[in-house]
């Protein structure tokens, strides 16, 4: 199996504190946690105080799965806190508290190894505003290996930037996130000139970066790199305030990136989940007339999928449970492409296209897998290697149905697959909560079958069965 990337967030956590409730943040700690709902294997490097909200951030940290091992915990300064209010369009206003914990962040040997097996991190210039945890998060940033993604999210706030601050930032990093008000800053500080477009490409030059980044909000977002300029349009999703929008993106890119996608995939696919994720923390069924509080569950399936389809469904389900503290229930496509069979056949083998000439083979006893999946690519050797009475399902036996009726102990069934009718995924779902079989969101992971994303299924020919 493919192991996860393992992805740092590297500076602030904090509570934000909204007028009518608080809300755990910091962009490197929401970043944290996007990651980690969308498959990293994630850490937190910060400090919090030795005081109750410092217990709760790190009860929340745990709760999305995210390790706070090399989280130092202060006697000598309180947990950080935001105080955040919103105008008319949802623009967020901060006034942002002193002298707190995540203004100590110290180097420790655990942060130093850490470093050596980071494959994407994260990082702003907020986080680096005292000179205690400046020297922490650079250090980090110089003792990653070469090829490590260093996201460089600028985060303006306020006074809590130095054009030295952000020339040393922009040397450390090899990817720069900004948006437009950020980009009109550095205009000034560092002297760019034209069009955005020309702007995001003297940036990428100057500090011979990877990838610039500029998100636009709903006008979508624009990369910058060795080999294209990539311009998304944006997507209309409402969203209540625009907190935490940025981290969401960076999570997705972050991941992304580090499991190998190109550059494009990882652009469209960051801007997709970002505007999802957070657009989910409100969202209100008005065309069911059913409110949020009234779910039990979300079902999702887990795969085998196709990539982006599969990405996209968990990660919206996941962010879906987590931000409303509701169970999830992944079920495996293979368990709804049987199901209509399942009352009048207890041998059922189903099948999907994997690519390249090959087929991905679930075969089921009495409801369950009897082997974790398996791919074939001689669809008549696997046919003549059966032996018993079964049924053929899925997508692929629509494809291979002539194929298939050479195999006289078999039916094949053509019809439409149940993968699209999301009732039979609902009623398998919620089967299993019912016997309370759910899954912890981190633990949650899509099972891919594309050729790039192949991590859960032994590559088997027929012939080696």
């Amino acid at each position: 199996m493919k192991q996860s990337p393992k992805i740092v967030g590297l500076g602030a956590m904090l509570w934000d504190i909204f007028p009518d409730a608080t809300h755990f943040g910091g962009a490197p700690a929401n970043f944290a946690c996007h990651a980690s709902m969308l498959g990293g294997q994630v850490s937190m490097v910060s400090c919090v105080g030795r005081d109750q909200l410092g217990f709760n951030a790190l009860e929340f940290l745990q709760q999305y799965g995210v390790n706070t091992a090399t989280i130092a915990q202060s006697d000598d300064y309180p947990t950080g806190t935001v105080l955040v209010t919103l105008d008319q369009v949802g623009k967020p206003n901060f006034e942002i508290k002193t002298n707190v914990a995540w203004d100590a962040v110290p180097w420790s040997t655990e942060i130093a190894q850490l470093a050596l097996e980071t494959d994407a991190v994260c990082f702003g210039s907020l986080d680096q505003r005292s000179e205690m945890s400046r020297r922490t998060i650079q250090q980090f940033l110089k003792t990653t290996k070469q090829d490590c993604w260093r996201i460089f999210d600028i985060n303006l706030r306020q006074h809590y930037y130095s054009p030295e601050l952000i020339d040393q930032s922009l040397k450390l990093a090899n990817i720069l996130k900004l948006n437009q008000e950020e980009l009109s800053v550095i205009e000034s500080i560092i002297g760019l000139r034209n069009g955005e477009v020309d702007q995001l490409s003297q940036l990428k030059k100057q500090f011979e970066l990877e990838l610039v980044i500029l998100t636009k909000g709903e006008k979508g977002s624009v990369l910058v790199s060795n080999q294209d300029v990539l311009e998304h349009p944006g997507l209309t999703i409402k969203v209540q305030d625009t907190v935490g929008a940025g981290d969401a993106f960076n999570g997705a890119l972050a991941v992304a990136l580090a499991e190998g996608l190109d550059m494009e995939q990882a652009l469209v696919g960051a801007g997709f989940q970002g505007l999802v994720m957070e657009a989910l923390k409100d969202v209100n069924l008005k065309k069911s007339d059913i409110t949020v509080v009234q779910i039990e569950a979300v079902i999702v399936t887990k795969g085998p999928g196709a990539f982006s389809a599969l990405r996209v469904g968990m990660s919206t389900a996941k962010a879906f449970a987590a931000g409303h503290n509701i169970p999830v229930v992944g079920v495996h496509t293979m368990r709804v492409e049987i199901d209509p069979y399942t009352d009048f056949a207890t041998n059922i083998i189903a099948l999907l296209p994997a690519g390249r000439g090959r087929v991905y083979v679930g075969c089921y006893e009495d409801k369950e897998l009897v082997d974790p999946g398996y791919y074939v690519s001689n669809v008549n050797d696997f046919v003549n290697s059966l032996k018993g009475d079964h049924i053929y399902c899925g997508e692929s036996a629509n494809l291979l149905a002539s194929e298939l009726r050479s195999d006289s102990n078999a039916v094949v069934m053509s019809s439409p697959p149940p993968t699209r009718r999301p009732s039979a995924l609902a009623s398998i779902g919620y089967s299993e909560l019912k016997l309370h079989k759910r899954d912890q969101v981190p633990d949650l992971l899509p099972i891919y079958v594309s050729s790039a994303q192949i991590n859960s299924a032994k590559r088997i020919s027929a012939s080696e069965k």
